[in-house]
């Protein structure tokens, strides 16, 4: 082979077969080139050589054009080949950066296929945990349930599942697991497909510890509110009892103005019982239903005195905050109206209303007098508490409170 047309080494032997071949069908035109030239110095010597090489050089210019195709068409097929094998690595590289996210995911990933007759597949599950569950199980849902879940879950969990077959929402469920001492919680998005069956790709979580810390949670929250309860039943009576001491006390004082002053104390002390009583058979201790607590307090004035009331009370919800001090003003203006029938010897009009006016609670207190003296002096220090105006007209007392303390 001349100098100059050394062979590119390529990877595969075919490949340098092709440039060897190609190398030597363009040295041959070379040749022809060069003995034609010499052929002009010496024609009648050149003559015959000249034709024969001509010849050749035709054959093996067609050669090389064929060779040319040949490594052209290679060299497509080998991009080509080339690009299908960067597809394929990215899959396998895509699969792997799954598999290795799904091996450490605080979970499982899976797929579950039910077909239009009600068989149930999982042909995914990432390990994950350890669960009686494999790849490519089948069986009816039923059968899933009895294997895989507590017997008082298993309902809800077929529920769950029929119903976003049915609908296509996602499905959600909280369940223990067939041993009931785990606890899962599963989550996944439905699809139909052509034949009609469900698919849902979903991940399942182990919450145990939180179910723990739950049941853990709600066990002291039930101490607590039992201990809530018991403080207030506690401090009703121990209101009572003072009541009780100041009114034993009252019985043996012959002064009249000291007996009655007494009388208003221990009655004041009993109004405090009472919302305390009202406390403890309720189940929140944040809050007080601020209307049915006055109906109450309304009920338990009027009834020993006969004397005949009407409330209309909306549900109004508030703090303890306000509960105490609008409890001691309603019992202060009912107290009043009640020695003003009483006095007067009527068998009704008295009439106690709250309702929420615009950006104001109202309590309206109708048939007493203006409290004088220290009960005067309670109900203006009371009202300004509660941030409120106490107005008194002809025949009924008129308490204005901020809504911001009140909820439905």
């Amino acid at each position: 082979m001349p100098d100059g047309f050394a062979p590119t080494t390529w990877t595969g032997g075919g490949r340098r077969f092709s440039v060897r071949l190609m190398a030597l069908a363009a040295a041959i035109p070379v040749l022809t080139f060069g003995v034609s030239l010499a052929g002009v110095i010496d024609r009648e010597l050149a003559g015959p050589t000249l034709a024969a090489l001509a010849g050749g050089g035709a054959v093996a210019l067609g050669l090389a054009v064929l060779l040319a195709v040949a490594m052209a068409h290679n060299v497509t097929r080998r991009q080509q080949a080339e690009r299908r094998l960067m597809v394929l690595e990215a899959r396998a590289a895509a699969e792997r950066r799954l598999s290795d996210v799904a091996s450490h995911f605080p979970g499982i990933i899976y797929r579950r296929v039910m077909d239009p007759t009600g068989r149930v597949t999982y042909p995914y599950v990432s390990s994950g945990f350890d669960l009686p569950l494999v790849a490519g199980a089948s069986g009816e849902a039923s059968l899933f349930a009895e294997r895989l879940f507590h017997p008082d879950d298993r309902a809800g969990w077929l529920a769950a599942v029929t119903d976003s077959a049915r609908s296509l929402r996602p499905f959600h469920c909280e369940l223990r697991l067939a041993g009931g001492e785990r606890w899962v919680r599963t989550a996944a998005s439905p699809r139909r497909t052509a034949d009609g069956s469900v698919v849902w790709d979903g991940v399942l979580f182990d919450i145990t510890d939180l179910k723990t810390a739950e049941q853990a949670l709600k066990t002291s929250l039930g101490e607590k509110e039992a201990m809530l309860r018991e403080i207030h039943h506690r401090v009703r009576n121990n209101l009572q009892v003072v009541a009780s001491l100041i009114q034993i006390e009252a019985l043996h004082i012959t002064d009249a103005e000291a007996r009655l002053r007494l009388g208003d104390v221990s009655r004041r002390i009993a109004a405090l019982g009472h919302l305390h009583e009202e406390l403890y058979g309720s189940t929140d201790f944040t809050s007080v239903d601020c209307g049915r607590h006055l109906h109450r307090l309304c009920l338990n004035l009027a009834e020993p005195r006969g004397l005949a009331l009407d409330t209309a009370m909306e549900p109004l919800r508030c703090d303890l905050d306000t509960a105490i001090p609008l409890g001691l003003i309603a019992h202060e203006l009912l107290h009043a109206a009640a020695e003003r029938a009483a006095r007067q010897d009527e068998a009704a009009g008295i009439a106690v209303t709250l309702r929420r006016e615009g950006e104001s609670v109202l309590l309206v207190v109708r048939g007493g007098d203006k409290a004088a003296g220290l009960g005067d002096r309670i109900l203006l220090a009371l009202a300004a508490q509660l941030d409120g105006r106490l107005s008194h007209q002809a025949d009924y007392a008129l308490l204005r409170l901020p809504g911001g303390r009140f909820h439905d």
